[in-house]
C-alpha cells in the first residue's frame, strides 16, 4: 500500500513527481547521446556486414576465373551421317580435363552382360535336398548350399555375396516359367565378355547339379574412332577420349556419329560478366555510403568519411587499372579486353568485343585473369603456387635429381625447398612458400626458371581474402573495433543509468520526507486549532 506521504503534492501542493520526471528527462539527455552513438556504431557494423557479403560474392566470382579450369568450359554437339538421331546411338559428357576436338564414332555393337539360367525346379520354397549340399565359387567368392535350402534361399545367398569390397557383382533372381518350372537366373552386373565365373568346389558339382547354362553371352562393346577399331568391356567408356565419358546406347553399323567438342565461349563470357556485376555491386555500395547531399546536409550512409572504406575502394580500383605482368601488352588490362571503367568507377562489358577476343586470342584473355606458371625448360614444369607467392621468375637449383626411391633436393630462388618424388615445394616461412615445381631431368645445378603470372581474378582473390578473412581481415578488424566501442558504451550507459537512478531516488526521498514533515505539521496545526476552538466554547 502506498504511503500517503509518497503521494506527490498531497501535503505540499507541489507536483514534485512531475518535477522529478522532468529532471530525469533533462539529465538523461547525456545518456541519450551515448545511446545514439551506440546505435550509430551498431548501424556501422550492419553496413560492414553488408559490404562483407558483397565482397564475398565478388571473391566467389573471381575464384571461378583465377585458375585455368574456369576457362576450360567446353560444349559438345553430336551429328549423324544418316537419318538416325545421334542421341539414340550415344551420348557424351565432358569432364574438367576435356579438350577441344572432333571425333568420328561408329558403334558396331554395344556391350552386354552375361546371363546364366539353371534347370527348372518345381518349387521355389521346398528344400533342395542332399544332392545340392555343397559349395560353388562365384567370381571368386564361395556360395555354400545346405540340404535344407530352397531355391529362394540360394537366390538370397547369392545376392548377399554382393556385399563388401570383394562383391561378386552377380545378381540372382527366379523366373517362374510355369508353376512347375522355376529357374534361377544369374546376371552379371558388369557388361562385357568376362561375364560370370563359376567354379565347383569339391562334390557334389553344384554347377552340374543346378544345370547352369548360358542364355545370353557377355559381350564387349565394339566401335570405331576415326576408323580405328576399339573394344571396351562396358558401354560407359571413360578412358578413350581425353576428359570425355561416352555412353553407348545402340549400335548401327554404317552410321558415323561426329562428336564436336568446342569452347563454351558463352559460359566463359557469363563468368566474366558475373564478375563485373559483383564488382559493380561493391562499387555502388561504397559510392552510396560515401555520397553527401549538400542540399539536405546529409551523408549518404553511416560509413561516410570512413578511412578504411576509402582504402578498400582504392585497392579495388588499382587492380582494375594496373597492367598484368607477363601478359601480351595488348591484353594486359581489362579495358583492352572490352571491359571498360567509367567515371563512376563501375565496369561495363562490351560482349561483342570480349567474345571476339575470346575467339581469336583465347589464351591471352585467359592469362589476363588466371594465375599461370610456365617454364621454357622441357623437363622443368610449374605445378602450383601459394597464396603469398609473388609474380616473377624463379630459378630452380637441384642438388639431388629425382630417381626411383630417391626424392629430389634443391632450392627455389636460393631459398629452402622440400623434395617429394620429383616435386620441389617452397618451404614454409620462405618467400617461395607453396610454389611447387616438378623436375624430371638428371642434371644438377641450376636447371631452369619457372615464371609465375598473376591475372586480375587471382589478384582480386588475394585482396578479397585479406579483406574478408574472419580472423584478421580489414572488415573483421573494423567490426571488432566497433563492437569494442559498443561494449564500452554499454558499460558507460549502465553506469550513467545507475548514477541517475541513485540521484533520482535521493531527490524522491527528500520530497517524501518533506511531505511527511508537512503532513505532521498540518496534523498538529489542525489539532491546535481544534483545541483553541474547544477552549473558546467553554
Amino acid at each position: 500500500m502506498t504511503s500517503t506521504s509518497s503521494v506527490s503534492g498531497l501535503s505540499s501542493g507541489i507536483d514534485w513527481r512531475s518535477m522529478i520526471d522532468q529532471l530525469r528527462a533533462a539529465e538523461h539527455r547525456s545518456i541519450d547521446l551515448v545511446l545514439q552513438q551506440k546505435s550509430a556504431s551498431e548501424n556501422k557494423i550492419k553496413a560492414w556486414q553488408e559490404l562483407n557479403t558483397k565482397l564475398l560474392s565478388l571473391k566467389t566470382a573471381a575464384e571461378k576465373l583465377n585458375r585455368a579450369q574456369g576457362f576450360n568450359l567446353l560444349t559438345s554437339a553430336l551429328s549423324s551421317s544418316s537419318a538416325t538421331d545421334p542421341n539414340e546411338l550415344l551420348s557424351a559428357t565432358i569432364g574438367a580435363t576435356g579438350e577441344v576436338g572432333s571425333f568420328g564414332l561408329e558403334v558396331l555393337w554395344t556391350a552386354r552382360a552375361q546371363k546364366i539360367s539353371s534347370q527348372g525346379f518345381s518349387s521355389q520354397t521346398a528344400p533342395l535336398g542332399a544332392g545340392y549340399a555343397g559349395t560353388l565359387q562365384i567370381n571368386g567368392r564361395e556360395l555354400t548350399v545346405t540340404a535344407d535350402d530352397s531355391l529362394a534361399d540360394v537366390r538370397n545367398k547369392i545376392n548377399n555375396l554382393n556385399n563388401g569390397e570383394d562383391a561378386t557383382r552377380v545378381t540372382a533372381s527366379i523366373v517362374s516359367y510355369s508353376t512347375t518350372d522355376q529357374r534361377l537366373i544369374l546376371t552379371s552386373q558388369n557388361e562385357g565378355a568376362a561375364g560370370i565365373d563359376l567354379q565347383p568346389v569339391g562334390l557334389p558339382d553344384l554347377e552340374a547339379a543346378f544345370g547352369f547354362n548360358e542364355i545370353q553371352p557377355g559381350r564387349d562393346a565394339s566401335l570405331e574412332v576415326d576408323g580405328v577399331p576399339v573394344t571396351r568391356s562396358s558401354n560407359t567408356i571413360t578412358d578413350l577420349l581425353p576428359g570425355i565419358t561416352l555412353n553407348l546406347k545402340k549400335a548401327e553399323e554404317g552410321t558415323t556419329v561426329t562428336l564436336n567438342i568446342s569452347r563454351d565461349l558463352d559460359g566463359v563470357t557469363g563468368l566474366i560478366t558475373d564478375f563485373v556485376e559483383q564488382y559493380n555491386q561493391v562499387v555502388d555500395f561504397i559510392r552510396n555510403q560515401s555520397s553527401y547531399n549538400k542540399d539536405a546536409g546529409e551523408a549518404g550512409g553511416v560509413l561516410f568519411g570512413d578511412g578504411t572504406l576509402r582504402s578498400v575502394k582504392k585497392d579495388l580500383v588499382a587492380l582494375v587499372i594496373n597492367p598484368v605482368g607477363g601478359v601480351a601488352p595488348e591484353f594486359s588490362i581489362l579495358g583492352m579486353a572490352g571491359i571498360k571503367l567509367d567515371n563512376q568507377g563501375k565496369l561495363s562489358v562490351n560482349e561483342t568485343t570480349l567474345r571476339g577476343h575470346l575467339e581469336s586470342h583465347f589464351e591471352d584473355i585467359k592469362k589476363l585473369f588466371i594465375a599461370d606458371g610456365f617454364s621454357t625448360t622441357g623437363n622443368l614444369k610449374y605445378i602450383t603456387h601459394g597464396l603469398k607467392t609473388q609474380p616473377g621468375s624463379y630459378a630452380v637449383n637441384v642438388t639431388q635429381a629425382y630417381a626411383p626411391g630417391v626424392d629430389i633436393a634443391g632450392t627455389i630462388n636460393g631459398e629452402a625447398a622440400v623434395g617429394s618424388g620429383s616435386t620441389l615445394t617452397g618451404a614454409p616461412g620462405t618467400s617461395v612458400e607453396g610454389l611447387a615445381v616438378s623436375y624430371t631431368g638428371a642434371a644438377t645445378g641450376e636447371v631452369g626458371h619457372v615464371t609465375l603470372t598473376l591475372g586480375v581474378a587471382e589478384t582480386f582473390s588475394r585482396l578479397l581474402s585479406n579483406l574478408t578473412d574472419p580472423y584478421g581481415g580489414y572488415v573483421a578488424n573494423k567490426q571488432t573495433s566497433l563492437q569494442s566501442q559498443i561494449d564500452g558504451m554499454e558499460a558507460k550507459i549502465e553506469r550513467m543509468e545507475s548514477r541517475l537512478d541513485s540521484r533520482m531516488e535521493i531527490i524522491t526521498r527528500q520530497y517524501v520526507a518533506m511531505e511527511k514533515s508537512l503532513g505532521q505539521m498540518q496534523s498538529l496545526s489542525s489539532w491546535l486549532s481544534s483545541q483553541i476552538v474547544s477552549l473558546n466554547n467553554q
